[in-house]
């Protein structure tokens, strides 16, 4: 049907934090692939599984006109879409709705994807606590930073409603270290030309070193809808110097908090059987891991 044709035919799944932004600009400089400006539709996501501080497309229709492209690939880049069980039900979702979806899992050092997400929420969403404080209950099974890094949990709810060879899982160390490889085995996995290049593949985006502090005034004028006006009408590549630019003005870089002793060893007990899982689910061996 019409429908189906403005619909997503691949996911970037997660996880937060491992380079997903990045992915996101790379497959929007592929010629055979479309990727909205909108980075995070968050549609699969059900409504009362918030907060949204970046917003969510609650309607179909909506959600629909991201994907009015000529392109035959069009992806949805949502890294909510593995917060299991914190935002469940969306693999199913999915495949009710795409059933023949492709999925893209970037994962990384599960500790370091930590460290990254907490500087994520200090600088996004003013999060005030220290990491201790909100790593203080690990046996919560909706604590955000530890769903985030349960990749076999994630993988598992994926491989109930989709075949093995549509989900393909990726090191984020592969993404930073061999750039080139590795976007030909995602290019290759989305059935477009594994061997297109572009000079934009050498940034990164959304590199942790950058991040700002939390500033209530430039947060005020980014969830407005003139914020969400201009997020939709101006490019990322020319938006994204304005905007780092207004954030390096209003607040102060943030520092990756370390997770030491006690904590680390309370840390690296709970994730190592999720590792453990994800090595045997994928075949891969994730050598660089501190887990």
């Amino acid at each position: 049907s019409l429908g189906r044709l403005l619909l997503p035919n691949f996911f970037v799944i997660g996880a937060g934090q491992s380079g997903t932004t990045s992915l996101h600009r790379y497959l929007y400089l592929h010629p055979e692939v479309h990727v909205p400006l909108l980075k995070e539709p968050n549609f699969f996501c059900a409504p009362e599984d918030g907060p949204w501080p970046f917003g969510r497309i609650a309607e179909r229709s909506e959600y629909e006109e991201l994907y009015a492209a000529s392109e035959p690939m069009r992806g949805d880049c949502s890294p909510s879409y593995s917060q299991h069980p914190l935002r469940g039900g969306v693999p199913g979702r999915i495949a009710e709705l795409i059933p023949e979806a492709r999925h893209v899992y970037v994962v990384r050092d599960p500790i370091e994807r930590i460290r990254a997400h907490y500087v994520h929420d200090v600088s996004s969403v003013g999060e005030e606590r220290p990491l201790p404080d909100l790593l203080a209950d690990l046996e919560n099974p909706m604590n955000p930073y530890v769903v985030g890094s349960s990749y076999a949990t994630q993988l598992e709810q994926y491989r109930e409603h989709f075949p093995t060879d549509r989900i393909l899982v990726v090191d984020s160390n592969d993404l930073h270290d061999h750039r080139g490889p590795t976007l030909a085995e995602i290019f290759a996995f989305l059935g477009v030309d594994p061997d297109f290049t572009s000079p934009g593949f050498d940034e990164e985006h959304n590199v942790g070193s950058t991040k700002r502090g939390y500033a209530e005034r430039y947060a005020a004028a980014r969830d407005s809808r003139l914020g969400e006006a201009w997020r939709r009408a101006v490019p990322d590549r020319l938006r994204r110097p304005v905007t780092n630019a207004v954030r390096r003005a209003s607040a102060p870089s943030v520092e990756r908090p370390a997770i030491e002793g006690r904590l680390r060893d309370a840390l690296i007990l709970k994730l190592t059987p999720e590792v453990e899982r994800l090595r045997e689910l994928t075949g891969k061996k994730f050598e660089s891991w501190s887990v």
